[in-house]
């Protein structure tokens, strides 16, 4: 969902489309195939972005901070794993489909409210779930006698 969005923006002009990946070569194949379906170039970027770590998703922030202007976020990173995995103190996919994805909402918001206000525009933010988040708290509610 995320690089067909990246895709729409492209193709609907934007200054600047940054890829938020965690792995920064599939980000770059994805960047590729983006440029060669629109034949538009030098638009993607491509930034390292782990939503299982908040060291991670605060170097993303900051370096959002420092763009021009931000005005659409589309947040759709998420992980279904049948492994339970502690990472950050917190089971791997409540890390990353809930607290890191919102950690980093709260974290961009600033930005998002400056270039409203600078640009006289109505940013958007949007958080991308499926019903794969769903069978994580399913899961974890069976684990637990729920």
């Amino acid at each position: 969902m995320g690089k067909e969005a990246a895709r729409h923006f492209v193709r609907l002009s934007a200054a600047k489309v940054i890829l938020g990946c965690r792995d920064v070569k599939k980000g770059e194949a994805a960047k590729a195939d983006i440029e060669n379906t629109t034949q538009i170039k030098d638009i993607v970027v491509v930034w390292q972005l782990d939503m299982a770590s908040y060291d991670s998703v605060r170097d993303f922030r900051r370096k959002v901070a420092d763009l021009e202007r931000l005005d659409a976020v589309v947040l759709n990173a998420g992980v279904a794993t049948p492994h339970f995995k502690l990472i950050e103190g917190f089971e791997s996919t409540i890390l990353v489909n809930v607290i890191s994805t919102f950690l980093l909402a709260l974290l961009i918001l600033p930005v998002l409210r400056e270039s409203a206000v600078k640009y006289d525009i109505t940013p958007h933010l949007t958080i991308v779930a499926s019903d794969a988040h769903e069978q994580v708290f399913y899961s974890l509610s069976l684990r637990r006698g729920g």
